[in-house]
């Protein structure tokens, strides 16, 4: 099997002293809202992309168990924790060495990112798209979507697609899962499989 190969000095003085000001400073800072804190994750990861540095960007802005979860369905869930975090690190590593082929690296790193915007979130999770134009000669530009979802607190990338958005990782991983019989294949043993190529 595969690996997946997959942002006037007198003017500005009396501003700053004007009451309503003074009342601004006093206020705590807003807190971004869904759509925001989604739109800078996944601009962080571009960031990361342009540094050549995907594996940072992966360790920092995704969440692997999440995107499992999405992947595997109940099954995962029915996992004891540590199989549960076996997996995901299994996944984690398998989504690695693509992002960080010389290549790729290199092709992700030299590309235009444009167009980023966040969609209203459906069912705790908030879609962001973008456009990537790769350096390459007779390259269309090509969409990309990430879903972003609040875990733990902090927003993470639980999901990704390129190209449309009905060709999600989880969805397309998760159909081959399904292929064979759930009950005797759990999702470790299957990313295990995986791994191993």
């Amino acid at each position: 099997m595969s690996r997946f190969t997959l942002l006037a000095p007198a003017f500005v003085l009396t501003a700053f002293l004007t009451p309503g000001s003074l009342r601004a400073q006093d206020e705590a800072p807003k807190k971004p809202g869904a759509e925001e804190a989604a739109l800078e994750v996944v601009q962080a990861y571009v960031e990361k992309l342009k540094a050549k540095d995907a594996e940072a960007g992966m360790q920092e802005c995704f969440d692997f168990e999440e995107l499992c979860k999405g992947i595997f369905k109940g099954a995962f869930s029915k996992m004891s924790k540590p199989d549960r975090a076996e997996t995901a690190k299994l996944f984690y590593e398998i989504l690695v060495p693509t992002m960080t082929e010389p290549q790729i690296a290199e092709a992700m790193a030299n590309a235009t990112y444009e167009g980023f915007t966040a969609e209203k979130p459906k069912q705790g999770k908030v879609r962001v798209s973008f456009t990537v134009t790769l350096p390459i000669e007779g390259m269309e530009p090509t969409q990309q979507f990430y879903w972003v979802k609040k875990v733990k607190g902090e927003y993470r990338i639980v999901d990704m697609a390129n190209g449309a958005a009905d060709r999600a990782l989880s969805e397309l991983i998760g159909a081959q899962y399904r292929q064979n019989d759930p009950s005797k294949i759990s999702p470790l043993e299957f990313t295990r499989m995986m791994k191993q190529g």
